[in-house]
């Protein structure tokens, strides 16, 4: 009996705690990472009601970040983020999960460049 209680105890902790970064398993929430294009990724972060969406938003930037440095990249932009607020829905993205699609680059984007060059 005391078994039972001491296992429960544990799974009710594990359940009540906010996802933490971390990349996403067989019974974990977190990180994953599709590969699109070359230079385009799709990182997508679920994460379980106990975690802040400012949480969820920092851990997927993170990952965007790990991401752009791992594939020889120095810089990323985000062409679409896509949360349970959006009016585009993807399969399997609840509250508070979140998906971005990032384009990868070695040098500064030219648009970038030059509005820091103009001014």
């Amino acid at each position: 009996m005391k078994q039972k209680n001491k296992l429960l105890s544990l799974l009710l902790l594990l359940v009540g705690c906010a996802t933490p970064y971390q990349e996403e398993g067989f019974f974990t929430n977190g990180y994953s990472n599709d590969r699109l294009a070359e230079d385009i990724f799709v990182i997508t972060y679920h994460a379980n009601e106990m975690t802040k969406p400012d949480d969820v938003l920092k851990y997927a930037l993170r990952q965007c970040s790990k991401v752009t440095q791992k594939n020889g990249y120095r810089y990323f932009t985000v062409l679409e983020t896509i949360d349970y607020k959006s009016k585009k829905k993807v399969p399997g993205l609840h509250y508070p999960s979140v998906q971005m699609t990032i384009k990868c680059f070695h040098d500064t984007p030219q648009e970038i460049s030059e509005k820091l060059f103009k001014s």
